[in-house]
């Protein structure tokens, strides 16, 4: 998987978090994995050192964001984790634990699909050059952001108070009301929903195992 900064030490150790979720310590001369610890979350930050009244401590910053967790979508879709922002900081002798993580279903409950196939492809590239560097490719969110194909019914209602009017701009979600119109926000909203049954039909599908 994708692997973040590397930290490495004069006892021989490195250590690097990847995208599964792990801090992972190898020796620094052969590769080998040495130990790991399950943080949950993606991991992209290095690892670094220090010391207090002469204890060594580790830390370092577990979350999954940047470009990769954003832009990734169903290329990233094979188990990662949900992204939860924390600071681990590890010492020796140490016996604390994480709670359980609480992995919350997406639930993808779409609007029936009314839209032509004209509209739909209007609204993927519009989705293409407005929306993919945050909400992920195929509208597949990896993760910091959330999923448009599991939209509500009450976010579909507002989505044009969304999108245009920066309804949501407090978390981040600014509006597009000077760069596109109603047309253009309907024409996105046919291709998100288009995504979800596709999705949902995926789901569906016979093993073929």
């Amino acid at each position: 998987p994708w692997n973040g900064g590397i930290l490495s030490t004069a006892g021989n150790l490195m250590l690097q978090g990847n995208a599964r979720g792990e801090l992972v310590i190898y020796s620094a001369d052969e590769g080998e994995r040495l130990w790991s610890f399950d943080a949950q979350t993606g991991i992209v930050a290095p690892p670094v050192t220090y010391r207090i009244n002469g204890e060594q401590y580790i830390a370092i910053v577990a979350g999954w964001g940047g470009s990769l967790a954003l832009v990734g979508g169903e290329a990233l879709k094979g188990g990662i984790s949900p992204n939860r922002s924390r600071l681990l900081v590890f010492k020796l002798g140490s016996d604390v634990a994480l709670p359980p993580a609480v992995d919350e279903p997406l639930v993808i409950d779409p609007p029936p699909m009314t839209a032509s196939a004209d509209s739909v492809e209007r609204g993927k590239a519009l989705y293409l050059g407005y929306c993919v560097f945050c909400h992920g490719d195929g509208a597949v969110s990896g993760g910091p952001i959330p999923d448009l194909r599991a939209m509500t019914a009450e976010t579909h209602e507002q989505f044009l108070a969304i999108v245009l009017g920066g309804l949501h701009w407090d978390k981040g979600m600014v509006g597009f009301g000077n760069q596109l119109g109603t047309d253009d926000a309907e024409d996105l909203r046919a291709f998100l929903i288009e995504r979800a049954h596709h999705s949902l039909s995926q789901e569906q599908a016979p093993s073929e195992d």
